[in-house]
């Protein structure tokens, strides 16, 4: 997708309702069930089982003769899936390890920056943060930590606050790749071993590995795998909508 410009509009009209998008919730909650169903006992007792009569012989009974519509059989040949040929995944693991751009070697995070609406027209690649309902903050980082690690969502590059009915602009360099996690009031929700939850606008701007396209979605994840709250979010370009989420965890009109 050839996408330049994303205009993000931030808005907690379901705000505290818990969600679980992701297969942790699941799993936990199956978890906590099967704890809370053992009983507790500390006397046992050993069964002994009853003596019971020999069973009186049956008659045996032929087997049912199988069906016609069990017996038949398919007309036709095995059509295989991509004529046969291997398929490949929808991301190789160099693809997730990919680093981008992620700023210089002693200056990690500075590929984005806040812009003032007066030069926004100057750069190739940017995003709109509007706030609809109260004031956020947001805090972007990249996919890559500055170690070099897959943990670039425990470290903020840039945190700015969005006033309610207002508006900031963010730029990035080219073949960046990363989030932005937002939330209501002074500071970005954070999961309790220190990663960044909130609501996500995770975004790779004209990536090398993916010959130049860009793209941005909304995204709850980490949110809703730790039943933290989140907020809405609606991530729009080229004048139309091409993502969004609600505090709730859905996105149904």
């Amino acid at each position: 997708m050839q996408l330049t410009s994303t205009l993000v509009v931030l808005s907690a009209a379901l705000t505290g309702v818990s969600a679980h998008p992701s297969l942790h919730g699941h799993q936990h909650f199956h978890e906590r069930r099967t704890v809370d169903g053992v009983e507790q006992r500390d006397t046992f007792y050993k069964n002994v089982a009853p003596s019971v009569p020999a069973p009186s012989p049956v008659a045996a009974t032929p087997a049912p003769s199988p069906s016609a519509s069990a017996a038949s059989k398919p007309v036709g040949e095995y059509v295989p899936f991509c004529n046969g040929q291997k398929t490949t995944k929808r991301a190789t693991l160099a693809q997730i390890a990919s680093v981008g751009n992620t700023g210089t070697e002693d200056d990690w995070g500075c590929n984005m920056q806040v812009v003032d609406d007066s030069i926004l027209s100057l750069y190739n690649y940017t995003s709109t943060f509007t706030a609809s309902d109260k004031d956020y903050t947001c805090s972007c980082f990249n996919k890559i930590g500055p170690k070099g690690l897959i943990d670039g969502c425990w470290f903020a590059a840039i945190t700015f606050s969005v006033k309610d009915g207002q508006h900031k602009n963010v730029a990035f360099d080219t073949d960046s790749q990363g989030s932005c996690a937002c939330g209501a009031g002074s500071e970005v929700p954070k999961t309790f071993i220190g990663q960044f939850a909130g609501t996500w606008l995770e975004f790779d701007w004209g990536s090398v590995a993916n010959g130049g396209n860009s793209g941005a979605d909304a995204s709850v994840l980490v949110a809703g795998s730790q039943s933290l709250p989140y907020y809405g979010m609606k991530v729009a370009a080229n004048g139309k909508t091409c993502s969004w989420v609600k505090s709730d965890g859905s996105n149904q009109d």
